[in-house]
């Protein structure tokens, strides 16, 4: 009877983050391939890209729960008003303005337009899904709200501070930090989003 061949799983960048983490303790290959059900190749895919893997990690503009759910490190061909579209987002929440999706979508055209950017952009429900996936944005009650709340922001700067006086130390250490960042940063996110559905 011939062995049934085992569905190709493909990790999340948050998972491929984890497993250079995990690979830096000394945990071996074959127990990660088992643990997230992929092939060893995998994982030394994920170690041979460990640099990229982390440069992007960091320098994404998606957020740590987008991160979560994006499996590539391909990027947008619209990563430039992504960019602009979560700055105006922000500035429009911290001043205290309520944004709904049809503001969105709006503002995601003037931009399209003012940023002099070239060929078909619609800015579609499907495309507002996608930002608000990205970026952990969800709508709470007639406005939308990063799952990002005050209390978070000042535990990841205390990260960010901390992080500082380490990566002074040497690069690896610098890696290592950078990987702990990304991991509690998912924890606190994973925290806000419990509350949110609670």
């Amino acid at each position: 009877m011939s062995q049934q061949k085992r569905k190709r799983v493909v990790p999340t960048i948050q998972q491929k983050i984890d497993i250079i983490k995990q690979l830096d303790e000394g945990i071996s290959v074959k127990e990660l391939a088992l643990k997230y059900n992929i092939g060893s190749t995998t994982v030394h895919d994920v170690k041979k890209n460990r640099d990229k893997l982390l440069k992007f990690s960091i320098a994404t503009s998606d957020s740590i729960f987008g991160i979560q759910h994006r499996r590539t490190m391909k990027k947008s061909p619209h990563e430039l008003l992504h960019k602009a579209m979560l700055q105006w987002f922000n500035k429009e929440r911290a001043e205290g303005r309520p944004v709904n999706g049809p503001m969105c979508v709006k503002q995601a055209r003037i931009l399209f337009e003012t940023l002099g950017m070239k060929g078909n952009f619609d800015a579609s429900s499907g495309w507002l899904a996608r930002f608000k996936d990205r970026h952990g944005i969800r709508t709470i009650g007639d406005s939308m709200e990063c799952l990002w709340t005050k209390s978070n922001t000042e535990k990841v700067l205390k990260l960010d501070d901390s992080n500082k006086i380490e990566n002074s130390q040497e690069e690896k250490s610098s890696l290592n930090a950078s990987i702990e960042s990304s991991r509690k940063l998912s924890s606190l996110n994973y925290e806000a989003i419990k509350n949110y559905k609670s």
